[in-house]
């Protein structure tokens, strides 16, 4: 999924059917005369409606089972997260601690960042877990897959979203 659908889908999940925004997004490009047509029109509100269903069902659960799982999220390797259950001393320090991460994100941001660290820092060393855009050197058996699915970006979104107080 490429990131302005993602963000569509996204922005339908938070706020409802926007049909403006999401054009805008899923389908930026206007006729000479201002109008998108029809048939467009209606692909995009499709797409990004079918797009936005997985947020809908969010799981804070499951966004911990995946953040934990080695071959996932594996997220403690460079953040400390609260509630995770580890000792903070086997977790990682590499990326900024989680504490606190929902009361200073949004559900948009925090699902955006977890799809594509790269958009808002460049020089990130998080790695994108839901796409495969730009990448080099990718294992075989990953190649052309992102780590995560739509669903399981939403699913950990909804876990740091609860996060809303930092650190004692």
């Amino acid at each position: 999924m490429d990131m302005e659908a993602h963000l569509a889908a996204t922005l339908l999940a938070e706020g409802g059917v926007d049909e403006e925004r999401t054009l805008h997004l899923v389908a930026p490009k206007r006729s000479k005369g201002g109008t998108i047509m029809a048939a467009t029109r209606l692909a995009c509100c499709v797409t990004a409606l079918s797009l936005a269903a997985p947020a809908w069902a969010q799981d804070p659960a499951r966004g911990l089972a995946l953040m934990r799982d080695s071959q996932k999220g594996n997220c403690s390797i460079c953040h400390l997260v609260p509630g995770i259950g580890l000792p903070e001393d086997a977790q990682g320090n590499i990326g900024p601690s989680l504490a606190g991460v929902g009361a200073r994100l949004s559900l948009a941001e925090l699902h955006a960042r977890i799809t594509d660290a790269r958009i808002g820092n460049p020089d990130t060393m998080m790695p994108p877990y839901g796409t495969t855009e730009g990448l080099v050197d990718v294992d075989p058996r990953y190649r052309g897959r992102p780590i995560l699915t739509p669903g399981e970006i939403g699913d950990v979104a909804a876990y740091l979203s609860g996060l809303t107080e930092d650190a004692p």
